[in-house]
């Protein structure tokens, strides 16, 4: 019996041996399970907050510049990414990658926030046909956007109202063959994405012969502040900006090195003589933003020559500021710009100063297209603080910032908008900002 007591004894030995080495094993495959797997954790989280650091790199050196980059090379050493890149588009997005983890983020360049190529709070009276080409707002669904041709507070006249789809339109102008609907740095846009895009029958007027046909591209917006869309200072901090001499070049050329502390102590706005040609004598010494203070007149050979300077001494267009004086415009092309008309106090002396102008010489036109839009509104020149004649229009976009006044355009306009033309003076006063909807928001 003792032979087989001892066998037992093995063999309940060994079993509970074995037993307790599974057990062993069991547990050792869980702690080695539960290493790899916090392992993979740690990785997924690194190469996520590598790929969030690498979104928040690129960001902040384009933060720095206001401009598109794509060399980001810094970044991915840095962070030890596998890619850090910029798809160009509306918005554009930053795309990063670590391991198995991509991130991407949406962003806007600088840009000035008008929303529409013409926005008045002045009255406005065409003497002519409405033909706008609108600037593109938020996208509605799958194939819609919003489209905005023109914002008004005040009376709004024209012969007909129409708005142009953008899928239809020529990427490049007509008249600047160098400027395009995408940025200069298009060898990584989406060209396809941009020219697709249409506007919403609810905001598209094909042709309306009264304001009250049209949708909501032509759109009245009481409480609409240009200023702050243009300069991002609220509309009584004006001589903020204008008496910002580091930015900004000033007609008169002596009031940059004689301009007061207070808007109270500015000179009285007058007539400027030869006003055009100071104008093109501040582009051709590369200012991209020129505050006239007073009246102003600007013929066609001032426009011809203003876009050859911004062409030849800009890196985009120019924003033009006509300050507390009438303006008068004769001419039949465009200008690379954004023109801004602001009046900010009574303009006691525009009567006087119309005579000054050649659109006011016998047989004097602007009298004239008072008299053809007679039936409209009765005017006399004292109400007129803006004039223009002929199919002249600002590339950037028209700002008509002068409330209880008339801005009269004697004339039809067919116009092109290419927003981008204005870029570079955007940068003075706006930011690179993130798409709304995240906690990346400031």
């Amino acid at each position: 019996m003792k032979p087989e007591s001892g066998a037992t004894t093995i063999i309940i030995t060994s079993v509970l041996v074995g037993l307790i080495l599974m057990l062993v094993m069991a547990s050792a495959k869980g702690v080695l399970y539960q290493l790899k797997h916090s392992n993979n954790q740690i990785d997924s989280r690194r190469s996520y907050w590598q790929a969030e650091g690498g979104l928040e790199c690129a960001y902040a050196k384009m933060w720095r510049s206001g401009r598109l980059m794509q060399n980001f090379s810094d970044c991915i050493a840095m962070l030890s990414l596998d890619e850090l890149k910029i798809e160009q588009g509306t918005p554009n997005i930053i795309r990063s990658s670590s391991g198995y983890v991509t991130l991407s983020k949406a962003f806007y360049l600088p840009e000035l926030q008008i929303k529409s190529p013409i926005t008045t709070r002045s009255h406005l009276l065409v003497n002519g046909n409405l033909a706008i080409a609108p600037s593109i707002g938020p996208r509605i669904n799958h194939t819609d956007w919003q489209c905005y041709s023109l914002r008004y507070v005040g009376e709004l006249y024209a012969r007909s109202f129409s708005s142009k789809q953008p899928y239809q339109l020529d990427p490049a102008s007509r008249y600047f063959p160098s400027v395009n609907s995408f940025s200069r740095v298009n060898s990584f846009s989406s060209i396809n994405s941009l020219t697709h895009q249409k506007c919403s029958d609810s905001y598209f007027t094909s042709l309306a012969w009264r304001l009250e046909d049209t949708l909501n591209d032509f759109s009245f917006e009481p409480d609409i502040d240009p200023f702050k869309e243009v300069f991002n200072l609220e509309r009584h901090d004006w001589f903020s900006v204008m008496s910002d001499t580091s930015r900004l070049a000033h007609v008169p050329i002596w009031l940059t090195e004689s301009m007061p502390t207070d808007a109270t102590q500015l000179p009285k706005s007058k007539f400027i003589d030869n006003c055009g040609q100071e104008v093109v004598s501040l582009v051709k010494a590369a200012h991209e933003l020129i505050w006239v203070y007073g009246g102003c007149e600007i013929s066609e050979d001032d426009v011809y020559l203003l876009n050859l300077a911004i062409e030849t001494h800009l890196e985009s267009g120019l924003v033009l500021v006509f300050h507390n004086g009438i303006v008068s415009i004769s001419a039949q092309q465009p200008l690379k710009g954004l023109i801004y008309h602001l009046v900010t106090s009574d303009l006691a002396e525009q009567d006087s100063d119309w005579s000054k102008t050649a659109n006011d010489k016998p047989p004097s036109v602007l009298e004239q297209t008072i008299e053809q839009l007679s039936f409209v509104t009765r005017l006399t020149k004292q109400q007129v603080s803006y004039f223009q004649n002929g199919r002249f229009y600002p590339l950037g976009g028209l700002v008509l910032d002068a409330p209880n006044h008339y801005a009269l355009v004697n004339g039809s306009l067919n116009t092109e908008y290419r927003k981008h033309v204005t870029e570079a003076a955007a940068r003075n006063f706006h930011f690179l900002r993130w798409v709304l909807g995240s906690w990346y928001d400031f």
